[in-house]
């Protein structure tokens, strides 16, 4: 009984001496975030966020018929494609909203698909080599391989630009 005793006084002390009194969950330490800022189409970021959904529908229609044209040969590009164009829409769509997450994923994919476009670029001068006339120069081969990669660089490029738009958005 002694020890139920100790318990009871101990509980009662606890409980008179519970510190400060909690703050309301509106009062925060942390200094209030700035709500998102819908880009507009004459932005860098808005800019960047209309042609990364048009880029992101031609990827996902090009796995698409990729799919179903190569069968199982190119599983793991088109399978990639199919979901990096998805993924694209969504992440410009969000940027085109004033999300940060938005931004962030669409300068995470459009940095890596511009490096990847660039030393990819032989492979896909050889692919259009040969879907080309060969009376064709080979300087328009090369141009041609490295349009895509100047295309995910200039959206990159464009919503990197606009940062400062969310840095502080949730």
């Amino acid at each position: 009984m002694a020890a139920k005793k100790k318990r009871s006084k101990g509980s009662k002390a606890s409980s008179a001496s519970a510190g400060p009194p909690i703050r309301p969950a509106t009062s925060s330490p942390l200094p209030a975030a700035r709500p998102a800022q819908p880009a507009s189409a004459g932005s860098p970021a808005g800019l960047a966020g209309i042609v990364g959904i048009g880029v992101g529908l031609l990827l996902f229609v090009h796995g698409v018929t990729t799919a179903f044209g190569s069968g199982l040969d190119r599983v793991s590009y088109w399978l990639g494609v199919l979901c990096v164009g998805p993924v694209l829409v969504l992440s410009s769509w969000l940027m085109l909203r004033g999300l940060r997450v938005g931004w962030a994923f669409f300068v995470g994919i459009t940095g890596p698909a511009a490096l990847a476009t660039f030393f990819g670029a032989p492979t896909i001068r050889k692919a259009v080599t040969a879907s080309m006339s060969e009376g064709s120069s080979a300087t328009l081969h090369w141009l041609l391989a490295l349009v895509p990669m100047l295309v995910f660089s200039a959206m990159c490029v464009l919503a990197s630009v606009d940062h400062a738009r969310f840095e502080d958005s949730e």
